[in-house]
């Protein structure tokens, strides 16, 4: 992918990009007919038309082409960060279903990293969106993994 389609679909809303192409592409048809019609006067009759009908039909696919490349390009993302948010949290709802398996100390420890994690999460997928970072979430993902370490077994089991 190009870094001018990579920045236009990170910063540019879906919905305004294909705005944009419908308009580009009927545009350009439009130009194109109004230049063959005046480079060859003799097309102007409402005679039939191959070379007018032939253009539209290049555009029309073109079109169809472009927008299905882009949709396809756009609901892959989607799916992308559905699975990505699906997999974190289904990841901190086992590890918060797991915390009866430690001393009350560590629990309240790891309880409190996860409790610290999911607001800073919640905030970085808007600031990824708009493709910067955000070092919060960062931070707290390492408290978390620190929080864990820090448990000292006392038996095979615990």
């Amino acid at each position: 992918m190009s870094l001018v389609s990579a920045w236009l679909l990170n910063n540019v809303p879906s919905w305004l990009l294909l705005l944009g192409l419908i308009v580009l592409i009927a545009g350009a048809a439009v130009l194109i007919q109004m230049y063959v019609r005046h480079r060859f006067p003799g097309l102007r009759e409402d005679a039939h038309n191959d070379v007018t009908r032939f253009a539209f039909t290049v555009i029309a696919f073109l079109y169809a082409s472009l927008s299905g490349f882009l949709i396809n390009a756009m609901w892959g993302r989607t799916n992308g960060a559905d699975a990505t948010a699906a997999t974190e949290g289904s990841a901190g709802m086992q590890q918060a279903k797991s915390l009866t398996v430690f001393d009350k100390a560590d629990s309240d420890r790891i309880r409190q990293s996860l409790l610290d994690y999911a607001p800073a999460a919640e905030a970085e997928w808007p600031v990824v969106a708009r493709g910067q970072t955000y070092p919060e979430a960062g931070n707290a993902l390492q408290r978390r993994y620190a929080a864990y370490q820090e448990v000292q077994p006392r038996t095979s089991t615990r």
